[in-house]
């Protein structure tokens, strides 16, 4: 038997060995197979659905686009608040750390405050990732090149444009109009931010404001896809945003600037309305303040400064300011009184220039301090004679008093389409035990009969409660919104609000008490309203009004000079015209100064020449 080669034996070992190592190759190989599909199969069949979702939410991101806030336009069309373009820097939402970093290299390229940086992270978390949020706002054109040279290592950087808030009129409709600023915490609890998100800014006072949903509009939509580093790579689709609705109000401009120029350095308001609707035509304070200052966003210095500075010029007087209405009052107590009998056109009352309540001994003074003689309810509101009614508030009490000023509104607000309305305060015996814990005297009676006292109004209050006396009882709620104009073109009409009236028995008494009221006005007859000045062309009726300040008597004239500023005394005069088809009533206050009638003539002298002219060329 031959024996095997040593040779062939080597080789036919190593075969079998390369045959198993083979075998096991291929058996780990196939392992390796059913596992990597049995892998796949799990994440393509039956986790499917999941890392889709997961998939389409690191890859697409919805970004609002901004809508064009509505204009405001006075009701001749002329624009009180427009937009200018403007360019906002934003940075897409991503980890704290990482925004950090993104705000240390833009640094590098556009300065970015320690304040920006602040109000940045507060409002990081009412936005969603990779969402833009506004760094940095009204960007130079400077600052907008040199961020496109340096885009590329800007990664997560977006440009958005903006439209900003300015306007044209400035301090002279500074505290109607109001202004808008960037949405802070509160406010942005409060409201959709996802109708905010690409332009954080909200109406903050005034007309801006009250109607913020109606100058808003809807913010729109691009979905686009993002990639890993948080950029935009393509836009896939666009819903456009719809922008505001266009303001038409009731005001008119060139009444506007001429009662802001009759009030001149003085401190004070007026008020002019149409008595027929309530549209509000001209509303003056003053001191006043330019709104653009808050359109690019008030610096601290500028804003601390409006809030310090003299006679408060953020407060609005036409709606917050509470005054003693004085002598203002007078007709509309002579109203009920002559209405419910309890005094006759010829009742009359002896005025010594002094009064006092049986069985006290402190003595109400007359603003004329040697008295008016014999006085019947005319004279009185011609004179504006206090014993008067010093008298007539005595026999009619508190009670009855009320009675008859709450019908025009008094102690009440107005319900003025603005925000921030002020009461004012009719007082009577349950307010002062509630408030001050004490009981009513009749002292307090005498002193609210003559609209001192606790007894407070506003201008807008009072310019409310005369256009009744004009309109013979009428009441309306006052209003700047005239008219809206969506985007679409539709015009929205402002129907104006319709009160329950003021309804006396006798018709006779409005004729009475307004034909005492236009006696205020004439020089001739020695009415306390003279300083009104002619009035050739149109009947007017008016009442003055003196409220104390500090306890030196109504009768300053001669010693105002002695009296430092502050301390002096706050003049109203309230006027209507023409008498028997009103068109318009006015209401001024000036604080520690006088002239508030001889300020009305001239406001009431502009009207009617710029209405005799349309007539005579229409």
């Amino acid at each position: 038997m031959q024996s095997t080669n040593p040779i062939q034996r080597n080789k036919m070992k190593l075969n079998r060995r390369f045959s198993q190592r083979l075998i096991i190759l291929i058996a780990s190989m196939a392992l390796l197979t059913l596992i990597l599909i049995g892998r796949l199969f799990f994440l393509q069949v039956i986790r499917h659905e999941n890392y889709t979702n997961q998939s389409q939410s690191n890859l697409l991101n919805i970004i609002p686009s901004a809508p064009s806030r509505g204009l405001i336009t006075d009701r001749n069309k002329y624009f009180l608040a427009k937009n200018i373009p403007t360019y906002t820097l934003s940075l897409m939402s991503a980890g704290k750390d990482l925004l950090h970093d993104k705000i240390t290299a833009i640094r590098h390229f556009i300065p970015i405050s320690d304040k920006e940086e602040l109000r940045f992270f507060r409002m990081l978390p009412h936005y969603r990732l990779y969402q833009p949020i506004p760094l940095k706002t009204h960007l130079t054109n400077v600052q907008l090149a040199r961020y496109y040279v340096n885009r590329y290592r800007l990664s997560g950087t977006y440009i958005q444009s903006q439209m900003m808030r300015t306007y044209p009129e400035g301090d002279v409709t500074g505290p109607l109009i109001g202004y808008v600023g960037r949405i802070n915490n509160h406010e942005a609890n409060q409201i959709n931010m996802n109708n905010y998100g690409a332009q954080p800014v909200i109406g903050k006072a005034g007309v801006e404001k009250q109607y913020e949903q109606l100058l808003h509009g809807e913010s729109g939509h691009n979905e686009l896809e993002i990639n890993a580093k948080g950029e935009i790579t393509q836009t896939l689709a666009k819903t456009p945003a719809k922008d505001g609705s266009t303001l038409t109000l009731t005001l008119d401009i060139k009444l506007q600037r001429l009662a802001q120029r009759i009030l001149g350095k003085d401190t004070g308001a007026i008020v002019m309305l149409d008595p027929n609707n309530g549209d509000i035509l001209a509303m003056a304070s003053r001191p006043t303040y330019d709104n653009n200052l808050f359109s690019g966003g008030i610096s601290h210095n500028d804003y601390q400064h409006l809030l310090n500075a003299d006679g408060h010029p953020l407060f609005n007087r036409i709606l917050q300011g509470q005054f003693a209405p004085g002598s203002t009052i007078k007709p509309f107590i002579a109203l009920a009184a002559l209405d419910k009998n309890i005094i006759t056109t010829n009742t009359t009352v002896y005025d010594p220039g002094w009064f006092r309540i049986k069985g006290t001994k402190h003595i109400y003074h007359d603003w004329h301090l040697t008295g008016h003689g014999w006085v019947n309810v005319v004279k009185a509101i011609k004179l504006s004679c206090d014993v008067f009614f010093y008298h007539l508030v005595q026999l009619m009490g508190i009670h009855k008093l009320d009675d008859a000023l709450n019908p025009f509104g008094f102690g009440q607000p107005t319900g003025v389409d603005l925000p921030r309305e002020h009461a004012g305060l009719l007082p009577s015996p349950s307010w002062k035990k509630q408030t001050h814990g004490q009981i009513w005297f009749t002292g307090d009676t005498i002193e609210t009969g003559i609209g001192q006292g606790f007894f407070l109004v506003t201008p807008l209050q009072l310019a409310s409660a005369i256009a009744s006396i004009a309109t013979h009882g009428k009441r309306v709620v006052p209003h700047v919104l005239k008219s809206h104009t969506t985007p679409d073109g539709s015009i929205h009409l402002f129907e104006p609000k319709q009160l329950s009236p003021v309804i006396l028995k006798h018709a006779w008494v409005w004729d009475t008490v307004i034909k005492a009221m236009q006696q205020v006005v004439e020089p001739k007859l020695h009415g306390t309203g003279h300083y009104f000045g002619s009035h050739r062309g149109f009947t007017v009726a008016g009442k003055t009004g003196t409220a104390q300040v500090y306890g030196h008597t109504r009768d300053e004239d001669r010693t105002r000079r002695n009296i430092p500023k502050h301390l002096r005394n706050n003049h109203w005069f309230v006027a209507f015209a023409p008498v028997k088809h009103p068109k318009v009533a006015v209401v001024v206050v000036i604080e520690h100064n006088a002239w508030a009638d001889k300020k009305a003539g001239q406001l009431l002298r502009a009207y009617f020449a710029e209405h005799s002219h349309h007539e005579a060329t229409s």
